[in-house]
């Protein structure tokens, strides 16, 4: 998928929202492949992920962390998941993701959807 950096950042938030929203009134945490099969009809893209995506582009398969938009811990680190530095907000979702505690996934979902961008350089 061909996405500029606005849009890839536009879509995860999108996508993001709509995932809380959706745990919160189904009372069951739903994934980014629930969303991606609703409203894109089940695409692919790179780790089921809008940002990845874009940063991947060129990079055939190994996404660019550093690279990403959006900064995903308070820290400033840049990646979604464990990097044995910090744990990401990713990964807090997952774990409440596949526990089954909607309320958790759908609060850490919102801070995901709503995460800083990072500043240009």
């Amino acid at each position: 998928m061909q996405l500029t950096r606005q849009k890839a950042i536009q879509e995860h938030r999108k996508m993001w929202n709509w995932i809380a929203d959706t745990s919160e009134r189904l009372c069951i945490p739903v994934s980014q492949q629930t969303y991606l099969e609703k409203f894109f009809g089940g695409i692919t893209i790179e780790n089921n992920c809008f940002l990845c995506d874009y940063v991947c582009g060129p990079c055939n398969g190994n996404p660019t962390c550093i690279s990403c938009p959006l900064l995903w811990t308070s820290s400033g680190i840049e990646y979604c998941t464990d990097n044995s530095m910090d744990v990401g907000y990713y990964d807090l979702w997952e774990y409440a993701y596949y526990t089954r505690n909607y309320i958790e996934a759908a609060r850490l979902a919102r801070i995901i959807a709503n995460l800083p961008e990072k500043e240009y350089e």
